[in-house]
């Protein structure tokens, strides 16, 4: 029986699009209004220049023995563009946050919602396995509002990004860190139900830990597109809501039903 769903963040929870209009122009103004007096380089020339150090830093978390270290962002942002560090608190949070905001444009899966629902109306729990930065939260509330849904239907105990541990996916070092938690739950690895849209970050990690999973697939030749959340939503309904209940006779010990399949 499946009694919690783990479940990624970009590509999966949250469609992933390209940059809003005038996205260099608000971005020119972001930049003169907060750095000032440090020309302004345009998007794509400030991600060229912090990609040197992110690849530098994942080295060294490799030779520690890391399968896929993590950096934090606005840290490395602000070495290669030291008038950064000269912002106040506030003032980097607003930055690296608009900045994200104009890199890309982000909204909730299609039939995402209905499916968070069904799991919520199921007794599920529902945690977060996401290679993210601090950005992500408010990218996920936003999304998730817009659908009269909010981040605490999300339960922070069982909620790991990626950026506040120094590893991602699919690092086993993900599942490590849930081990614990989801035992102190009294939850077993064959109960928590890991949905994901990437076969390497997602599926393979979960299914070693011996957790169930779910594709989400944007294949068009995937069984479930363009629908991938709706089917899941049916499998839950399905299987987890209208599963019956265990038998039990007086002189028997009870027998459970075989488990639901696991795409």
């Amino acid at each position: 029986m499946i009694r919690a769903l783990i479940c990624d963040i970009y590509g999966t929870l949250l469609e992933v699009g390209p940059p809003p209009p005038l996205a260099e122009t608000s971005w020119n103004f972001l930049w003169r209004s907060l750095v000032r007096g440090s020309p302004p380089p345009t998007l794509k020339e400030f991600s060229l220049a912090i990609e040197p150090l992110i690849a530098h830093h994942h080295a060294l978390g490799r030779a520690r023995g890391l399968v896929q270290p993590e950096v934090d962002w606005p840290a490395l942002a602000s070495q290669a563009f030291p008038p950064l560090q000269q912002l106040s608190p506030d003032e980097q949070t607003q930055f690296f946050q608009s900045h994200a905001f104009l890199s890309r444009t982000t909204r909730l899966a299609p039939e995402a919602a209905d499916c968070l629902r069904t799991a919520r109306t199921a007794g599920l729990l529902l945690g977060i396995a996401s290679n993210a930065q601090a950005c992500t939260r408010l990218e996920l509330s936003q999304a998730l509002a817009a659908e009269n849904l909010n981040l605490n239907m999300f339960d922070p105990s069982l909620s790991f990004y990626s950026y506040e541990h120094g590893l991602a996916k699919p690092d086993p070092g993900v599942c490590d860190w849930f081990r614990p938690r989801l035992a102190s739950r009294g939850l077993h690895p064959q109960e928590i139900l890991m949905v994901g849209d990437r076969e390497d970050n997602d599926i393979a990690p979960a299914a070693a830990a011996g957790w169930r999973t779910w594709l989400i697939s944007h294949s068009p030749s995937s069984a479930s597109s363009p629908h991938p959340w709706f089917s899941l939503q049916q499998w839950l309904m399905d299987n987890v809501i209208a599963r019956p209940p265990i038998l039990c006779e007086p002189s028997l010990q009870p027998v459970s039903l075989p488990p639901p399949y696991s795409p």
